[in-house]
């Protein structure tokens, strides 16, 4: 085979492949403005018409997350609901914002008799940006020895729901609407019905306690519980860290004359604290 038949073979290939490109890019050109791009429209009208309901209606919701180490805490979220849309080229962003206000007097109120114990209690509840600690007995050091704890503050929450032409699906992002932290769905145009806009208004609602969790794929389902794994295990390491650390300076200043202690604790505890 010649030069010129090697030239004309590789240029009949590549506008094979441009044509096939061609083709997709259209597919996925319609996908995007019959189905997946008006779906999303509606989405933001149902959002819209849904908190405008609930503002109306002053309607309370009640949500529980559940703090490791601690107990349930229970907040009430805000109905007026923020709602708002960004939208691409060829892509729209649906973004719902709300918070939760902490019911202080719903949840549990934890007795810590311990310096250690407070420590981990006091950790735990900032891991989540919440406080709650008072009626605090301290050391001659100015350290909580003994406390009482029952959660209180704000939690931020939001939904995105982002769909592109590109991926040809529309992406929920969750952020501490099941439970601390992010989850995630996505669903193909198809799927983006009315029975699908009811089901996330039953949960952000909390009609329902979960959102089209037998939507997930096995793949899916797998890399969130992944997910949830690792971010549990940091928060255990991190729990386990902050009680190593208040042994270890226990038994190093055991360790010290008595007159040496004062002037050495702020060294001490920073050395430890690396």
């Amino acid at each position: 085979m010649g030069l010129l038949d090697d030239l004309e073979k590789e240029a009949e290939r590549l506008r094979e492949e441009e044509a096939r490109k061609a083709g997709s890019d259209a597919q996925r050109e319609q996908a995007w403005t019959e189905r997946l791009e008006p779906a999303m429209r509606e989405l933001e009208a149902y959002l819209k018409r849904l908190t405008e309901s609930l503002k109306l209606l002053k309607k309370r919701i009640r949500a529980v997350y559940t703090v490791n180490g601690y107990g349930e805490v229970v907040v009430y979220i805000d109905p007026a609901f923020v709602v708002r849309t960004e939208t691409g080229s060829r892509s729209i962003d649906v973004i719902v914002e709300m918070v939760g206000q902490v019911a202080t007097e719903e949840c549990p109120l934890v007795v810590a008799d311990t310096l250690t114990r407070a420590k981990t209690l006091s950790s735990i509840l900032q891991q989540h940006r919440l406080a709650g600690m008072f009626d605090a007995s301290k050391n001659a050091n100015g350290e909580v020895t003994a406390a009482k704890f029952q959660a209180r503050g704000k939690i931020p929450m939001q939904l995105t729901v982002h769909a592109d032409q590109e991926s040809g699906v529309a992406r929920f992002s969750f952020k501490n609407m099941e439970g601390f932290g992010q989850s995630a769905r996505q669903f193909p145009a198809e799927q983006m019905s009315a029975e699908l806009f009811d089901a996330l208004g039953r949960f952000l609602t909390r009609e329902d306690s979960g959102f089209a969790q037998e939507s997930l794929g096995e793949n899916v389902r797998r890399e969130l519980q992944s997910k949830l794994q690792r971010e549990q295990a940091k928060r255990e390491w991190e729990s386990r860290l902050a009680v190593q650390l208040v042994e270890d300076e226990a038994k190093v200043l055991g360790s010290l004359d008595a007159s040496l202690r004062p002037g050495l604790l702020g060294g001490l505890r920073r050395l430890l604290g690396r």
